[in-house]
């Protein structure tokens, strides 16, 4: 049965805490009248990134091979859990979205419901257009930052797909364009492989030199490229800011489009259909780069019947994991200023003070020993914990400088870190600092880019000043 949309829940990321209280959790009750809908997101609460990503939805997070020896367990992080008042018949019902944004939709088989759960960030002002989220978006995975999205369409759906197409195309450009073997069918004078007898009475009685055959040849002209070139298509009449930017993008198109021949606009359906196009891409080489791409471009492609061919799956989507965001996001901004950024991804490149024992700490400056987090919290919100993070990762790093990086909050001066005994750090005495970089108010996407970039620039000479990093350009 081909599932039909029957619940869109539209929320903000990290509404958990005590459901009596205002801010906390949203009432869903009228909502999820339909027992059907109450019991499709009763399975999937409380489901960690881990598990959402093995259902089939695209997840971004600090995890990686080495989940377990992360330090921050955000690879554990609840998309959504439930809250419920009554017993048997709930009276009432509320959901509360933790720290993870995007867009997943859930299936159910046997009624052929489908909810979409659209989470968006809580720092965006007014919530219903996402510019703080589209902006984060746009400088970790490139591209313009989206001003017509809105949190009451499909098109924060369509928008998150895009940015995820973009990185996986890139990705997949990486290892080479995709080829296959094929079958091919000709009918010239040139024979070059195996007569198709009945192919040839059918086209070239009477005789005129021609013979039809067939050869089975690797060529880069298969429904794969075919499809991809498909979503490709689809992504740039509609987010066309999105596949700017970059080089290597533009020549992964160029190069895609000379080594299709083949390839037609209108073809759509058809290439859908294709079994090379319905089943998993197994190839050893090509099977990490272009089966997540396959994916992403049959969910773009949903529109135009690609949907009949994955109900396989579970559920589908795009999930960001908002800490991990956050810290990429920062990233752009501290690499120009000479920080060191551990592979928190991939778990690789962490600093062993212990045999076992491997720390991750978001940004270090060796030559000026700085050590600063990125906290992606409210203010009010940053506690002791957070603190205390920091100041050990100070201690096993020998750093004169910590402090906390925020969304939320005041700027505030350096504060002296004052210790029981005085230990010699040299000409520096130890110091406190917390950054925070409160997304703007704007009416429009190109305002809110503008203020950005302003906040940014501000943000740099800040921890360039503070933390005494000299003779770097920060505009």
């Amino acid at each position: 049965m081909e599932s039909t949309l029957q619940c869109l829940l539209r929320l903000t990321d990290n509404s958990f805490g005590d459901h009596e209280q205002i801010g906390y959790g949203k009432d869903i009750s009228s909502e999820i009248e339909i027992a059907e809908i109450n019991a499709i997101l009763c399975a999937y609460e409380g489901k960690s990134l881990d598990q959402w990503a093995k259902l089939g939805v695209a997840v971004f997070t600090s995890g990686g091979p080495s989940l377990e020896k992360r330090d921050d367990y955000s690879h554990r992080e609840n998309v959504f859990s439930l809250g419920m008042h009554g017993v048997g018949k709930p009276t009432r019902t509320w959901i509360n979205t933790h720290n993870c944004m995007g867009v997943v939709r859930l299936f159910d088989k046997s009624s052929g419901v489908t909810v979409q759960v659209e989470i968006g960030s809580r720092f965006d002002k007014g919530h219903s257009k996402p510019y703080f989220l589209s902006y984060l978006l746009s400088k970790v995975f490139g591209g313009s930052i989206v001003g017509n999205v809105r949190m009451s369409q499909d098109s924060l759906w369509d928008m998150l797909l895009a940015f995820v197409f973009r990185r996986r195309l890139l990705e997949a450009g990486a290892v080479g364009i995709y080829k296959q073997y094929r079958t091919l069918h000709h009918n010239d004078t040139r024979i070059r492989g195996r007569v198709d007898v009945g192919r040839h009475l059918r086209q070239n009685i009477p005789f005129c030199g021609n013979v039809a055959y067939a050869t089975h040849e690797i060529t880069f002209d298969n429904p794969t490229n075919h499809l991809i070139r498909h979503a490709l298509a689809k992504v740039t009449r509609k987010w066309g800011g999105l596949m700017t930017g970059d080089n290597r993008l533009t020549e992964l198109r160029h190069q895609l489009e000379r080594n299709t021949p083949r390839w037609q606009s209108g073809n759509v359906q058809s290439c859908i259909r294709c079994k090379e196009n319905r089943t998993p891409i197994r190839h050893p080489f090509f099977h990490s780069a272009y089966e997540p791409l396959r994916q992403i471009s049959l969910a773009i492609l949903r529109e135009e019947g690609a949907g009949l061919y994955q109900q396989h799956q579970e559920a589908e989507g795009v999930i960001f994991d908002g800490s991990w965001l956050w810290e990429e996001y920062l990233w752009t901004l501290l690499k120009p200023l000479g920080f060191e950024h551990p592979e928190n991804k991939r778990g690789t490149e962490p600093w062993k003070p212990l045999v076992g024992i491997e720390l991750f700490p978001d940004f270090f400056h060796r030559e000026k020993r700085i050590v600063l987090d990125a906290k992606y919290k409210r203010a009010s919100r940053v506690n002791l914990e957070d603190i205390r993070q920091v100041f050990a990762y100070m201690f096993v790093l020998d750093a004169v400088h910590g402090g906390l990086i925020k969304p939320e909050g005041t700027q505030r001066k350096p504060q002296e870190i004052k210790r029981i005994s005085p230990i010699d750090m040299g000409p520096v005495s130890p110091s406190w600092h917390e950054f925070a970089m409160p997304p703007p108010s704007a009416t429009t996407a190109c305002d809110f880019v503008e203020k950005m970039k302003t906040l940014e620039i501000a943000f740099k000479k800040s921890v360039c000043s503070q933390c005494g990093i000299r003779d770097v350009s920060v505009g």
